[in-house]
């Protein structure tokens, strides 16, 4: 039979394994929101540089 003391002692130590697995959940969730947003800079700048290019000819007909 477990003593309370090991029981005790048990639960502090999957507590603590909890918190460990919460934290590196918390840091896996920050590195996929850097990387998403780091991906949306990435598009916009292609989409800044497809919308220039369509309005580069526009310009040159004005000529």
């Amino acid at each position: 039979m477990i003593s309370l003391r090991e029981h005790e002692r048990l639960l502090e130590r999957r507590l603590d394994e909890a918190l460990s697995e919460s934290e590196q959940a918390k840091q896996a969730r920050e590195e996929a929101h850097n990387a998403a947003r780091k991906a949306y800079r990435e598009l916009e700048k292609c989409d800044n540089l497809v919308r220039a290019w369509k309005v580069a000819p526009l310009k040159e007909r004005d000529l």
